[in-house]
């Protein structure tokens, strides 16, 4: 896979709906968060990925249903996952176009604060070893938004200018 690609499956795999079906309520305070992930690629070439970072809402109760899944069509298999009041680690192995990708990670929960890191190792025509950081903060209570299915008043937006 490339980098870009790595990237956007590690994404939607932290911070999607669950694998977990019973395990033990993480130590995280309920609320919003800042979530800031980093990926590093040895000796790679091109533009970089660059840190990403977003706000997600995230409480004790709903992190099994929040912190790890495989985005829907991925060529990925759960071949491992644990979840403990101060850890949650996983293990999967994805296939496609004649590589495997072994992916390990685990994130740290520190009622406040979290961090991680997940390991990712294709072997096939060019091995790639991707290590991809996480960390996250709590910023305070989640504030419900607008839908953004609801029409903009165009008497409030700013002139467009070059």
């Amino acid at each position: 896979m490339k980098p870009n690609r790595c990237l956007f499956v590690l994404m939607m795999i932290v911070f999607s709906p669950s694998l977990f079906a019973e395990s033990e309520k993480p130590n995280l305070k309920e609320g919003s968060w800042l979530i800031g992930i980093q990926m590093v690629v040895p000796n790679a070439t091109g533009p970089s990925t660059g840190p990403v970072q977003y706000q997600r809402c995230l409480s004790p109760e709903n992190a099994q249903e929040t912190m790890l899944t495989l985005p829907r069509g991925t060529p990925c298999v759960l071949d491992n996952k644990s979840m403990t009041r101060d850890k949650l680690s996983w293990q999967f192995t994805c296939e496609q176009r004649g590589m495997k990708t072994k992916i390990n990670g685990n994130i740290f929960f520190r009622n406040e604060t979290l961090s991680g890191e997940i390991l990712s190792a294709t072997q096939g025509e060019n091995n790639i070893k991707i290590t991809t950081k996480l960390s996250a903060r709590y910023l305070g209570e989640c504030v419900k938004v607008a839908s953004p299915e609801k029409p903009v008043n165009k008497k409030n937006l700013p002139a467009y200018s070059e």
